[in-house]
């Protein structure tokens, strides 16, 4: 049981459980997999939690609920992820045309993940879906959609091709693992940049601002 302070909510437990599944993923120095399958509105933040902790999601494109959701919303983004900056307001803004799109034609779909949240509570989590959605798209890079039916895997970037699941699964980890170290790398060079480089002269004399200790 989580006690996270609040009454009468659902969903206390998610973020606590997606940090368990990062520090066990840091503890193996494995990169974190989501797989969707179905779900409802509270899927939703499970996502928006596990991508803020960078895991790879895969969604059951075929399973119906907020995964078929992501999917039909992500399937048009997929194809344009090389035309659209990794951040900055193109992507935004074709994430939330996307979004608009999907609700004027399929609005239903986005009712239907409200059906398990208190009856009070819906318009207010419809509107908050809306947001998250946004949240969630954005990232096109962390995303593989896979349908059982067709066999057919999508990603950013790629042609859709035929894939077993498993196949899917371990291509998804190491899509993660290339991402992780890609991150990782840049977060090194912005450290290096911080850092003053020191030169030293013919004389043996240190030249230009000396780096904090405690930094290095």
């Amino acid at each position: 049981l989580v006690d996270d302070g609040t009454e009468g909510e659902w969903l206390g437990e998610i973020e606590m459980r997606v940090s368990i599944e990062k520090k066990i993923c840091e503890a193996h120095q494995v990169p974190g997999l989501q797989v969707v399958v179905q779900g409802s509105w509270g899927t939703l933040k499970t996502v928006t939690l596990a991508l803020e902790k960078d895991m790879q999601v895969v969604l059951v494109a075929d399973s119906g609920g907020c995964a078929s959701v992501l999917a039909e919303i992500l399937d048009p983004l997929l194809l344009r992820a090389a035309e659209l900056p990794l951040e900055g307001f193109v992507r935004k803004k074709a994430v939330e045309e996307a979004i608009e799109s999907y609700q004027n034609h399929r609005e239903h779909r986005l009712l239907e993940l409200m059906r398990t949240a208190p009856p009070a509570t819906r318009e207010k989590r419809l509107k908050e879906a809306k947001a998250t959605l946004v949240k969630i798209c954005i990232n096109l890079e962390r995303f593989t959609a896979y349908s059982f039916q067709s066999r057919l895997v999508k990603s950013a970037n790629k042609k859709a091709v035929q894939r077993s699941f498993d196949q899917v699964l371990l291509d998804a980890i190491v899509l993660a693992s290339k991402l992780d170290a890609d991150k990782a790398e840049e977060e090194e060079q912005g450290r290096r940049s911080q850092i003053a480089p020191m030169r030293q002269s013919t004389d043996g004399v240190y030249h230009g601002r000396p780096p904090n200790p405690g930094s290095l």
